[in-house]
């Protein structure tokens, strides 16, 4: 299965399809909030789907749809479960110019637990929010984001002769 949000005339919905060849598409949560989830992700065990609410709430929902959970870490800006699927590591930030926090939660349940805190031109980032991702290695000890970064120069350019305009 393949999970996905999707936005069809104006209403989002989180959806689950098989990787086979014309598989019809599984709603498992209907007319969301704003412009819907994003970041999905499937548990190593495939007994829960992480996704990220329109207000950058952690939500887990079972892959049939019947149940769904919050997480309890507000402002998350991109999570990933553990190898074994017991922990969510995740990246937060109240506001842009905040530093970011690495935490950790259990997919049971209970409070989030501050790691560290990276600068905030450490700060994850992409073109577009769907496509923010963070992947911890199988052995647990690193991840990887995406971090798009501005870079300006100012240039000067010597001896061009003046062009005249008629």
């Amino acid at each position: 299965w393949y999970v996905y949000s999707s936005v069809v005339e104006g209403r989002a919905s989180l959806n689950k399809v098989k990787t086979t060849g014309g598989a019809v598409p599984v709603v498992l949560k209907a007319d969301m909030d704003g412009l819907g989830a994003s970041g999905q992700a499937w548990s190593p065990a495939n007994d829960w789907i992480l996704y990220r609410d329109h207000d950058a709430s952690l939500k887990l929902i079972s892959p049939d749809g019947e149940t769904t959970r919050d997480v309890a870490a507000p402002n998350t800006l991109v999570a990933a479960f553990s190898p074994d699927g017991r922990t969510l590591y995740g990246l937060s930030q109240k506001e842009p110019a905040d530093p970011v926090e690495l935490f950790s939660v259990s997919v049971t349940g209970g409070s989030s637990k501050t790691i560290g805190l990276l600068p905030t031109d450490r700060a994850p980032r992409a073109s577009a929010t769907p496509g923010l991702r963070l992947s911890l290695a199988p052995d647990g000890k690193s991840l990887t984001y995406s971090a798009a970064r501005a870079v300006s120069g100012l240039w000067l350019m010597d001896g061009i002769d003046a062009v005249k305009v008629r």
